[in-house]
């Protein structure tokens, strides 16, 4: 059971790590073309977060994270498309239990 554990919360780990660079990419970007001052909006108008684009630093750190990920965790799976998805539904299900804090339509835009 406590592997079960560790699997799921390495998982949620290396997610969050993910996510939280892919939005900081964006966020940072907006706030290099924008004006975030003075709580003026940081993105241009007809601007989105989205689509994201990795740099070259980003996917070097990811496929280094993946990499030790595959090779140092005790289960040693494959990150592949479906545990990929699976490891996502309990990130938000753990992030948001009560399904309180995301609508469906921003879940629909992480999972794109």
């Amino acid at each position: 059971m406590q592997t079960l554990r560790k699997h799921q919360t390495v998982l949620l780990l290396g997610t969050l790590l993910l996510l939280v660079s892919f939005f900081s990419v964006a966020v940072f970007n907006g706030i290099d073309k924008g004006k975030a001052q003075d709580g003026q909006s940081a993105l241009l108008p007809g601007q989105s977060l989205l689509p994201l684009v990795p740099d070259q630093q980003e996917r070097t750190v990811t496929m280094a994270f993946l990499d030790a990920l595959e090779r140092g965790h005790i289960s040693q799976r494959t990150l592949d498309r479906a545990n990929s998805k699976e490891a996502f539904r309990l990130y938000i299900k753990k992030l948001d239990p009560r399904k309180l804090y995301f609508y469906q339509s921003a879940l629909d835009e992480f999972k794109a």
